[in-house]
């Protein structure tokens, strides 16, 4: 190799280690993956080059292992940067848990209608459809919390899939917000919708929820007694509820209430068949507060 094809290995060499810092002090995953191909391109380049074998398998070798470094460097800082917004996620429900609670309830529940379609593996796509009258001074967010009627593993959360939007009078999505979706330890799914401003006492707000729930119903169809039931706390004074479950086709279930007593005016629950699967429907007014109402179903 001639002293001036060395010379001007050396340059670029120099050059692209000096740039390479540069990316590393960024402390991007951009930065990260612009570094990878930078390399690779380096080292195709000098692979290229005629009658230097030693050179090729070289700098192969060290794309190769430059490249595996990366890897592990941007699967460190995806684990670490997870793990924080983790944290961050369960501090602010924390907070926003306590702000909700003092010293004045939120909002009052004007309504609200939950549906859950079941399929023969137990997951779950529900939606609620609720409608809230502001009673606070000021409201900046709105905090939900969901759960399955069995302990579920924390490996069936890391699949749940949620989404929030709040509507318009006309039943049309308002542009997103931020949602904040955690879970408790024991299952629950806490979820807050952050509003684009702070609305005053009195504003009616219509919100959707809907999810994709792996194996929220997984008891029921594994034959064993499922639940399904509301349990409003406290703070949320609800003047009208209905929780509707659809089987899959060619299922049937025996029901009865949970929390109320058939001959209660105030309450109903019946089955029915639509479209050739069977229905549940439990339907409340006055739904009394920090108490579980539902149904209770199990297969036939």
């Amino acid at each position: 190799m001639s002293k001036l094809l060395e010379g001007r290995l050396r340059l670029m060499l120099k050059g692209l280690i000096q740039w390479f810092d540069e990316q590393l002090l960024a402390k991007g995953t951009a930065a990260t993956v612009r570094s990878i191909f930078a390399i690779m391109g380096f080292s195709i380049a000098l692979a290229a080059i005629p009658g230097v074998p030693m050179i090729k398998a070289g700098v192969l070798a060290l794309a190769v292992v430059l490249a595996l470094i990366f890897a592990l460097v941007l699967l460190r800082d995806r684990i670490a940067l997870k793990q924080e917004a983790q944290t961050y996620r369960q501090l602010l429900a924390r907070y926003c848990k306590f702000i909700a609670g003092h010293p004045k309830i939120p909002y009052r529940v004007a309504s609200w209608e939950e549906l859950a379609v079941v399929a023969e593996n137990g997951d779950t796509d529900g939606e609620v459809v609720v409608e809230l009258v502001t009673v606070r001074k000021a409201i900046y967010f709105l905090q939900f919390k969901f759960r399955a009627g069995w302990q579920q593993p924390p490996k069936y959360w890391k699949k749940a899939k949620v989404d929030l939007h709040l509507l318009q009078d006309n039943g049309d999505r308002v542009p997103d917000s931020e949602v904040t979706k955690t879970w408790d330890s024991d299952g629950r799914l806490d979820v807050i919708y952050h509003l684009h401003r702070p609305v005053p006492s009195g504003t009616k707000l219509r919100l959707q929820i809907s999810w994709r729930w792996p194996g929220k119903s997984l008891p029921l169809m594994s034959r064993k007694t499922d639940s399904f039931f509301f349990n409003f706390t406290k703070a949320l004074p609800v003047d009208y509820a209905s929780y509707v479950v659809v089987l899959p086709k060619g299922f049937d279930a025996h029901y009865s209430p949970i929390g109320f007593d058939a001959s209660d005016p105030r309450f109903s629950l019946i089955a029915r068949t639509d479209k050739g699967r069977k229905e549940f429907v439990f339907e409340g007014v006055d739904v009394p507060l920090n108490k579980q109402v539902g149904m209770l179903l199990q297969l036939k």
